[in-house]
């Protein structure tokens, strides 16, 4: 419930530095907006044609999201067949054959004479001469995996030649993947080419919006929690949603659309999206790039939080975080972030036009009110309860709810009693109630954050509570729940190296209450707060410890835990913005480290090393970030230490043991000479590191032959070239996994 309340809350310790939103006289223009046109792109997109003849129907378009990258490319269905053309989109040479069991599967790289690449993905096969030549390699390393870079004299291509055939190799059902590649491989929109046009009348869905808070103070619809919202009926070109939105301090605004090409079933992502503000352009994002090697920035790009949480796919309409991200407008820190204290209180309008490719826009437009919440005193008596609005603000409207805690009575009920004079003065309470929760509404209806106070005081024994934390990427929240009602509003204090910092705290709820605390960067280790509240009219106090190591973006560092069983070793690259860290060691006394915020995107990684107690042998480091599978990480072995590396994000780590060999199941052979092909197949899997493709061999009466390797499905299949002749043969399989546990069967068959 906790979770639900808050996700998606975001703060940074540096953002008051770093952002400066444009004030209403200063807001940006569209014109202001140098948007690189497709001429800065250095080839000639009139010059590429379409690459097969399985027709034009595009099942994902380009830099939608994936796990961990954005997708590179278009694929253009092939209605889940295979077999059709591919032609080379231009003139050039095959510069790369790679052949994978999974990812890409079969691919060609063609490089043209501007530098430029076209790639050609999930083939079933290549043509003659270059099947040939991939064939006579395998055999030669005796393997079915390889890379092969080749000389421009080797395969050189003419524009419409055809190249390969469209299969369903590597990872997703029958489909060929197309991608424009600039000199140095980063990504290029097929779509921008001048001969890649499709009928597509079909407007863009924008199925949900957010709002959420990005500073400390920042309030959305009276909480601290981001604030989403279903668009109904999303199918019309202009939507104006009925709510009012009240926004107080920094936030930002994210969109979760969908797309439709005529044709197709396929749901697929946007092109663009504005975010507008008082008719003022604020943002801009137009995917005419993505980058290859700065594919894990895709998580700078999408809340994960709001993913993690709702299940939508929330586009970001603000630029938090340093990156290299090339399709941003304007490109500097806090882009798109609104600060409301910039604006004059009060109404304004806001506009979100999303677009495809072939300019079908939808708008999403609405009312969003600036305005600080309005705080208030509140006293109570046996008899009557007593409302002090601020001097400064003495129209406040006030909602009461009423609560007893009772179970059969436990929902809250609205109660309302005519206010008569200043302070308010509400007549009894009736005694079936035991606590109020009350909201203040100031003149423009921007909700407060709640109060509460019991409409009958008892004497209480001491109340049990829960004090628990989440570290953000520049920030810690804190959440304190208790067992039963406070009589009073509790505190707490910050103790953080010599100085001492009061936190304030705010109820969400009669029994939960949150605060957020900004750590010193230069203050590494302990910190430890104190925790106060009042019970039957004595002040107790609590201890809670915090532990936080600071990741500078500018600074090296090494950080050891856990007696040195662990040390995390960052560079002055490491983090694209200054990254407070937990550690969190597993209870169970296992090598197992928590490294939170488990969502904080790394910029070039930072170096983990494990120690352990034995050789070795079999043992690795293990990753896990947002999914919940453990996943190897590569590892080496320095002294005492098993060391790898984090690229993407912080996670969970831990070094686990695999001496299980891979399994090898349900082997097939052929057993008539008349039926021909004749077939070998079986299945592989491992339990824990994952198969090495590179080293899984077949042989057939000793000699050599190429599997193909399904490792998507884990299936291992080979057509023989020739017959086998009636008589007794032999097969010989072997297998390893990447930690070098082996694997072998030898079976003797007979073809009739």
């Amino acid at each position: 419930m906790m979770g639900r309340l808050l996700v998606g809350f975001i703060c940074f310790a540096f953002i008051s530095q770093l952002i400066t939103p444009p004030t209403e006289k200063q807001a940006i223009r569209p014109e202001s907006f140098p948007i690189p046109s497709s001429d800065s792109i250095k080839t000639d997109l009139a010059d590429y044609i379409w690459p097969t003849d399985a027709g034009r129907v595009v099942s994902s378009v380009f830099a939608e999201y994936r796990t961990s990258h954005f997708h590179g490319g278009i694929d253009i269905s092939t209605g889940d067949n295979t077999g059709f053309k591919v032609f080379a989109s231009r003139g050039g040479y095959v510069a790369r054959i790679v052949v994978g069991p999974s990812g890409y599967g079969k691919m060609l790289w063609l490089r043209h004479a501007d530098g430029y690449y076209t790639t050609y993905a999930h083939l079933r096969n290549f043509n003659d001469a270059i099947d040939a030549f991939v064939k006579k390699e395998q055999l030669r390393l005796e393997r079915y995996p390889v890379t092969i870079d080749c000389a421009p004299s080797d395969f050189p291509v003419q524009k419409g030649d055809a190249i390969a055939f469209t299969g369903e190799t590597g990872t997703g059902s029958p489909h060929l993947h197309f991608e424009i590649r600039d000199e140095n491989k980063d990504f290029i929109n097929p779509l921008l080419c001048k001969q890649f046009t499709f009928p597509d009348d079909s407007i863009p869905r924008i199925r949900r919006i957010a709002l959420t808070p990005l500073g400390e103070n920042s309030v959305i619809q009276g909480s601290f929690a981001s604030y989403t919202l279903n668009v109904k009926n999303p199918i019309r070109r202009t939507i104006v949603l009925p709510e009012t939105l009240h926004a107080f301090g920094t936030f930002g605004f994210s969109v979760d659309a969908r797309d439709r090409i005529n044709f197709s079933r396929f749901h697929n992502g946007v092109y663009g999206h504005k975010l507008f503000l008082d008719d003022s352009l604020l943002y801009m994002i137009r995917l005419d790039r993505a980058p290859s090697t700065d594919d894990y920035q895709i998580g700078l790009y999408y809340d994960y939080n709001l993913m993690s949480e709702e299940e939508g796919r929330y586009e970001k309409l603000y630029m938090e975080s340093p990156n290299r991200l090339p399709f941003y407008q304007p490109r500097q820190v806090g882009s798109g972030i609104i600060n409301t204290e910039k604006f004059r209180q009060g109404t304004h309008r806001f506009k979100i036009v999303t677009s495809d490719f072939a300019k079908n826009t939808t708008e999403v437009s609405g009312v969003v009110v600036f305005s600080r919440p309005s705080d208030f005193s509140i006293a109570a008596s046996d008899g009557s309860l007593s409302i002090l609005p601020p001097p400064e603000n003495p129209d406040l409207r006030f909602r009461l709810f009423a609560k007893s805690f009772q179970k059969n009575k436990s929902a809250w009920v609205e109660y309302t009693v005519p206010p008569s004079g200043i302070p308010f003065q509400y007549s009894i309470i009736p005694r079936s109630f035991d606590l109020i929760k009350i909201v203040a509404l100031n003149n423009f209806g921007t909700p407060s954050l709640p109060r509460f106070v019991y409409a009958r005081k008892t004497k209480t024994s001491i109340t049990s509570f829960e004090l628990s934390h989440e570290v953000k990427q520049g920030f810690v929240r804190f959440f304190v729940r208790t067992k039963s009602p406070l009589v009073s509003l509790p505190s707490m204090s910050v103790y953080e190296g010599n100085g001492t910092r009061a936190m304030s705290l705010s109820p969400i709820n009669f029994d939960l209450y949150t605060g957020t605390f900004k750590p010193e960067a230069a203050h590494n280790g302990r910190r430890t707060l104190i925790f106060e509240h009042e019970t039957n009219g004595r002040l107790q106090k609590t201890d809670y410890e915090l532990n936080l190591q600071t990741i500078l973006p500018t600074r090296s560092s090494e950080i050891s835990f856990d007696g040195g069983n662990l040390i995390l070793v960052a560079d002055s690259a490491s983090v694209f913005r200054t990254t407070f860290m937990e550690i969190q060691k597993r209870r169970d006394g296992r090598k197992r480290y928590s490294l939170l915020p488990r969502f904080a995107i790394l910029d070039r990684g930072v170096t983990v090393k494990i120690k352990t107690e034995s050789d070795g042998h079999h043992q690795s480091i293990y990753f896990r970030g947002r999914s919940s599978r453990w996943s190897l990480s590569p590892t080496q072995r320095s002294g005492e230490y098993l060391v790898s590396q984090l690229n993407r994000m912080l996670g969970d780590v831990t070094v686990m043991t695999d001496s299980r060999p891979p399994t090898i199941s349900r082997l097939s052979v052929p057993t008539r000479s008349k039926k021909f092909p004749h077939i070998v197949s079986f299945r592989v899997r491992d339990n824990l590191s994952g198969v090495e493709y590179k080293e899984l061999k077949l042989y057939i009466d000793g000699e050599f032959v190429v599997p193909e390797i399904d490792g998507e499905h884990r299936r291992v299949v080979n057509k023989l070239e020739h017959p086998l002749q009636r008589g007794s043969h032999t097969i010989r399989i072997q297998v390893k996994d990447r930690m070098g546990n082996t694997q072998e069967v030898r079976r003797s068959f007979k073809v009739r």
